[in-house]
């Protein structure tokens, strides 16, 4: 429980979304609902839970109705995760966005997920940040390379079209003399 509740307190950093607070006065951001409550929900209500909460906690479902809510939110154009550890909950990860297998789980679950905890839920939260840490350095070294290779190579060819000249070196030259 303590896992659950530092990962749904968690805040820009990772870009989680944030969670209910007590004495907030806005609207809720979030809700908790269990799997018997899913029973009862229609088209429209399904519409409201995806467009009004920035967090939706499903609590106590059955494998069914795991894939019943990937299915209804993918429908609507989420990203959805997807937990588990059954052999029964390999359906709802492998048609999740992303499914998270926790490593002391069934072998199938572990083979449907894309992500496999090995400690604890709140190294989801490490997961993403270190993802998100990877991405921001792979902009900067595409955008540091990218100019820097092209530019060069690309001027000589470049300035020659604009200003009428044959092409002095070739695109072979080129590439062994830089």
């Amino acid at each position: 429980m303590a896992d659950a509740r530092a990962l749904s307190q968690t805040r820009r950093p990772t870009g989680i979304n944030k969670s209910i607070t007590a004495g907030n006065t806005e609207s809720p951001t979030s809700i908790v609902l269990n799997g018997s409550e899913l029973l009862a929900l229609n088209e429209a209500q399904w519409d409201q839970l995806a467009s009004s909460y920035t967090e939706v906690i499903f609590a106590r479902t059955t494998p069914e109705q795991k894939l019943r809510i990937v299915r209804e939110l993918r429908s609507r154009g989420l990203v959805v995760a997807m937990t588990g550890d059954g052999v029964n909950d390999a359906p709802a990860l492998r048609a999740a966005d992303i499914g998270i297998a926790v490593g002391s789980g069934s072998d199938v679950a572990v083979e449907a997920a894309d992500m496999v905890l090995l400690e604890s839920f709140a190294s989801i939260v490490e997961a993403v940040r270190f993802g998100r840490m990877m991405f921001d350095n792979l902009k900067k070294t595409i955008a540091y390379l990218l100019p820097a290779g092209s530019f060069s190579e690309f001027w000589p060819v470049i300035a020659n079209v604009v200003f009428g000249l044959p092409q002095v070196l070739s695109s072979f030259l080129m590439i062994v003399i830089w």
